[in-house]
């Protein structure tokens, strides 16, 4: 059954950090850290409004889930706020002083609107978590004309989930795996969950290494079926592949 609007909303206004402003991709990762997507969800459906014209890009049915809660606060709401249809980038945020969401890094409301004012927190510590990275690497392959999304905490061995044509058509999914460092060159490390996909699905599996990463871009090196090049086995759950 497909996750209900209603489910999607209540998890966001839990979650939500207050004051902050997200990204719609941020809002549909944060809602799946506490939902588990049905098969239903993962369904990749084209949308149309008439017998011609494609409305929308095929996208996951999840996804749509997400877009369809969000366009209930695109109209004047105490709970969730949106910057304007006439902004380049759309964002949602909780107000700081509200009800609803939680606080960032146990900081008061009063202590937050000292430091941020009426705008999103901001972060002058640069910090890779390797959020943005794969979403610079989901990019490059939306330039290239493949859809997709970030499934990161859905533990399924890699972090984005892309296809290209026809969607019913295994062969045309792609499993891509991020790995980032913002010192140099990546020595990626696989999880044992990770290496067992890669086994899994081939060449069709693909590590992306983005070296030199500064928390806006870097350089991206592709290894599709990574564990077909070398690789030390650290310890139990982890493999270190062999960058030729």
């Amino acid at each position: 059954m497909t996750t209900l609007v209603g489910i999607i909303r209540d998890a966001l206004l839990a979650l939500m950090v207050r004051g902050r402003e997200y990204k719609i991709a941020e809002l549909e990762d944060l809602a799946r850290t506490v939902i588990t997507l049905d098969e239903d969800d993962w369904v990749v459906r084209e949308y149309t409004y008439d017998n011609e014209n494609v409305y929308a890009a095929p996208q996951l049915v999840f996804r749509r889930q997400v877009l369809n809660t969000l366009r209930l606060y695109r109209r004047d709401d105490e709970n969730i706020e949106w910057n304007g249809k006439d902004k380049a980038a759309t964002r949602y945020r909780i107000l700081i002083g509200s009800d609803y969401g939680v606080n960032q890094d146990g900081a008061t409301d009063e202590n937050l609107a000292e430091l941020i004012g009426d705008g999103p927190p901001a972060n002058a510590i640069f910090s890779n978590d390797g959020y943005d990275a794969e979403r610079y690497v989901l990019k490059k392959f939306f330039d290239r004309g493949l859809g997709g999304g970030n499934v990161r905490n859905q533990n399924q061995g890699f972090d984005l989930l892309l296809w290209e044509g026809d969607t019913t058509n295994l062969e045309n999914y792609r499993y891509v795996e991020v790995k980032s460092c913002s010192t140099g060159l990546v020595r990626p490390q696989l999880t044992e969950n990770e290496w067992r996909a890669a086994e899994r699905f081939g060449e069709r599996y693909i590590l992306a290494c983005v070296d030199n990463w500064d928390g806006e871009g870097g350089d991206i090196v592709f290894y599709p079926n990574p564990t077909a090049l070398g690789s030390v086995v650290l310890q139990r759950r982890y493999y270190r592949i062999s960058r030729p």
